[in-house]
């Protein structure tokens, strides 16, 4: 269901780099909160990202990979799906921010000084990372 969730940027053109994700890289930041406290298997990741799949956020999920969130907003600001639209976005920025949290977490790269812990942006552990890993 998430193949095209998996492919994940580096920096972009347009400047947007998923190694620097902060609260301010999402349209709602207690939401992603939520995603990552609730969504805690990768069938419930699955059952979230479903509606972003194949929705009105299917359409600019190419947008938003390369691009900060400010950049594209207008492009559909004016939608009825405007709110989706919104939750799908921040649905894949935590989505990025497991996978920068399984890169260095649960590898236990540079976790003995903290810098690990870091790309924990919700909790700032690597204890309570979902398993949100793919079955492949």
């Amino acid at each position: 269901m998430l193949a095209s969730f998996l492919v994940s940027p580096e920096a972009g053109a347009g400047g947007f780099d998923k190694w620097r994700i902060t609260s301010e890289s999402f349209f709602d930041y207690a939401r992603a909160e939520g995603y990552w406290a609730e969504l805690r298997t990768r069938e419930q990741l699955d059952a979230a990202w479903a509606p972003c799949e194949t929705g009105p956020y299917s359409a600019f999920r190419k947008e938003f990979r390369y691009r900060d969130k400010e950049e594209v907003e207008p492009e559909f600001a004016e939608s009825p799906d405007a709110d989706g639209i919104r939750a799908c976005y921040d649905l894949q920025q935590t989505y990025f921010v497991y996978e920068n949290v399984v890169d260095k977490c649960r590898k236990r790269i540079l976790v003995e000084n903290g810098s690990a812990k870091a790309y924990n942006i919700f909790t700032r552990s690597c204890e309570d990372v979902p398993d949100w890993r793919s079955k492949k």
